[in-house]
């Protein structure tokens, strides 16, 4: 950190560095004004000020940042709390530019004085009541800094004493030099005092004033020796006001341990022993031995100030970005609260929704399966439309229901005559094979009708097994999917057997199935038809493959995937082929408001795997279908 201060005769410059230094500029320790303005000396001696900083910290092998910061400090009441006076105005503008000048300006001190805030005495900053008295310009009259101190003076103060100081005290010495030299016949004018100030010291610690004077043609030479005390002492010649300010009482009530002499005039033996002697406070003294480290004391108190500053406006910037990143924090939590609860509200909707969904499904299949006597009409009517009513179902659904049962009933037992079934129990399914059954196909595949005769194709549906079809049937004018095994298959003395296992894995599965028939080219049985489309079509009308963010779901987005993973754990049977092609999604009843989604498969094979297999088949198809990250943290937030 570069650190100027200005005072009323001179600017000091110094770097802080590894410590605060004092930069010589052209061997001197400071910028003398000479009554010129400041920014005038400033502006032309700042490229050699940054030159000695640059200096000084490549011989330290210390890299400054570019701009490097600065830091000001002035005398007198001219920084205030609501910013600087105009008379410094022009100082702070040299700094507007750091590109130009290299400088950024981090901080101006407005104490009064500011250049003697926090002065270090024996390496330490003072902290404890302080009076310094400050005579560092020559020609401003001494000034009192009060530091830390209470009572009368409490706080900070700063008194001037304009009877004191180098200025002044030529006053006194010339009014006296003026006495003896008009007693000696000569009579001093502004020529005269100009000649005293130039041989004012000679060097010899006696002051020897000589003058020439001509008056009516007669030349007149007077000379003064004064001896060092006698000048000293003409020099602080009004000494004794500063009882009132200084005085051993005055300073216990104020609290005060030390006194701080800066400057030459407050270093004179004369001034000394007064403080020492007359007003006792030669236990409170402290001189710092020369000029140059009392500047260095003052750029150092700057330095150490500035940092103190930056540091707390550093503390408060990052306390303000903590309460930021807290309230944004807070509303982050309560936003992701919120949301939380509306997912769980969502959720326990779609929960309840299945739930409904379920249980309506469960009466329409208990419809389905139970209405077969159509003498039993008004009873089924009665029973089941009053359950529906509970469940939301209306009256006229259960009826188009009851009706629709009826008639599958009816028109199943006019099918059976027309092939001749294979004697099969409709039992539980279990684990282990289905033994094979020897069929003697000669007579009753004679008997038996050609499978044209009950069906015309539609298309041919792929199946790694058997030959599955979808034929139109000729006698209900209604769509089958028709498993088929030709003869030419049933050469292998296994094939019966898968498909009889087949056939029990389906019937377990579909609510309408046939039983398996014989035709002239081989065996057959028909499972109803639905309409609906597959999972990878559905996800692609959806547009669910282009979603990645979670918040982008919608509620039936995630009951598409509940519904396959809920559809798959009802199951009381196998499927070794679950992919984006064997799972559908159809339309279950047309009778509600909103279109009601249901998951049916197709695909089986006779086949077995395990519960978990089924489920990682699920998975695999859903990551080749959503977004793999998004579909991961699917998985994750509702642990699937």
């Amino acid at each position: 950190m570069l650190c100027l201060v200005f005072t009323n005769d001179k600017i000091l410059a110094g770097a802080r560095l590894k410590k605060t230094e004092l930069l010589l500029l052209g061997g001197n320790p400071y910028l003398s004004l000479k009554g010129r303005p400041r920014e005038d000396v400033l502006a032309e001696s700042l490229p050699a000020i940054r030159e000695a900083y640059q200096q000084l910290a490549q011989k330290q092998k210390i890299d400054l940042p570019n701009p490097f910061p600065v830091a000001v400090a002035f005398q007198g009441n001219v920084v205030g709390p609501d910013g600087p006076h105009p008379e410094v105005l022009p100082v702070l503008r040299l700094f507007n530019d750091p590109a130009q000048t290299g400088c950024q300006l981090v901080h101006i001190d407005h104490a009064y004085p500011a250049f003697l805030q926090g002065i270090g005495l024996n390496g330490k900053t003072h902290g404890e009541a302080t009076v310094f008295v400050d005579t560092i310009d020559a020609e401003q009259p001494l000034s009192l800094y009060y530091y830390n101190t209470n009572g009368k003076y409490h706080g900070e103060s700063y008194v001037q004493m304009k009877e004191l100081g180098f200025a002044p005290g030529r006053a006194d010495l010339f009014a006296e030099l003026g006495k003896r030299f008009e007693e000696a016949g000569i009579r001093l004018d502004e020529e005269d005092r100009s000649r005293i100030r130039e041989q004012e010291n000679n060097g010899s610690g006696e002051y020897r004033i000589m003058l020439q004077k001509e008056r009516a043609g007669v030349k007149i030479q007077a000379e003064i020796r004064l001896a060092a005390a006698e000048y000293e002492d003409l020099l602080t010649r009004k000494r004794g006001i500063l009882s009132t300010h200084l005085s051993k009482d005055v300073l216990e009530s104020q609290g005060v341990r030390q006194v701080v002499l800066m400057g030459d005039y407050a270093k004179t033996q004369a001034f000394r022993e007064y403080l020492d002697k007359d007003l006792q406070l030669n236990g409170r003294i402290a001189v710092m031995p020369s000029a140059v480290e009392e500047y260095v004391a003052l750029l150092d108190g700057l330095a150490q100030r500035s940092i103190e500053k930056l540091e707390a406006e550093r503390k408060r910037i990052e306390a303000e970005e903590l309460r930021r990143r807290e309230e944004e924090e807070r509303r982050r939590q309560e936003e992701e609260e919120r949301r939380r609860r509306e997912e769980a509200e969502r959720m326990a909707r779609l929960e309840a929704e299945l739930k409904a969904k379920n249980e309506q499904d469960a009466l329409i299949t208990e419809i389905r399966n139970s209405c077969t006597d159509a003498s039993q009409l008004e009873s089924y009517q009665i029973r089941f439309t009053e359950e529906g009513r509970k469940l939301g179902i209306p009256a006229e659904v259960i009826a188009w229901t009851i009706q629709d049962a009826l008639k599958m009933a009816s028109i199943s037992r006019q099918i059976e005559p027309t092939a001749v079934p294979l004697q099969i129990v409709h039992t539980p399914i279990v684990s282990s094979p289905v033994a094979h059954t020897q069929v003697s196909v000669s007579d009753a595949q004679s008997r038996s009708p050609h499978l044209a005769d009950l069906f015309e194709m539609e298309a041919v549906i792929a199946d790694t097994e058997f030959s599955t079809r979808k034929m139109r049937h000729l006698k209900t004018n209604t769509r089958k999917i028709v498993r088929f095994m030709d003869l030419a298959a049933m050469a292998d003395p296994g094939a019966m057997a898968r498909f009889q296992k087949l056939y029990k894995k389906e019937l377990t599965y579909f609510r309408e199935l046939s039983e398996i028939s014989q035709t002239q080219e081989g065996y057959f049985y028909a499972r109803e038809h639905f309409e609906g489309m597959t999972m990878r079509a559905f996800i692609r009308k959806m547009g669910l493959d282009q979603k990645t963010r979670i918040d982008q779901l919608r509620s039936n987005d995630l009951k598409t995937i509940f519904l396959t993973f809920r559809e798959i754990q009802g199951l009381s049977v196998s499927h070794c082929n679950l992919n984006e092609d064997t799972i559908y999604v159809v339309s279950d009843r047309g009778w509600s408001l909103q279109r009601d989604m249901e998951i049916r498969l197709t695909g089986f094979t006779s086949e077995d795997c395990e519960a978990d297999a089924m489920k990682q088949q699920l998975h695999q198809m859903f990551r080749r279908l959503l977004d793999a990250k998004l579909y991961t943290e699917i998985c994750q937030k509702f642990v699937i």
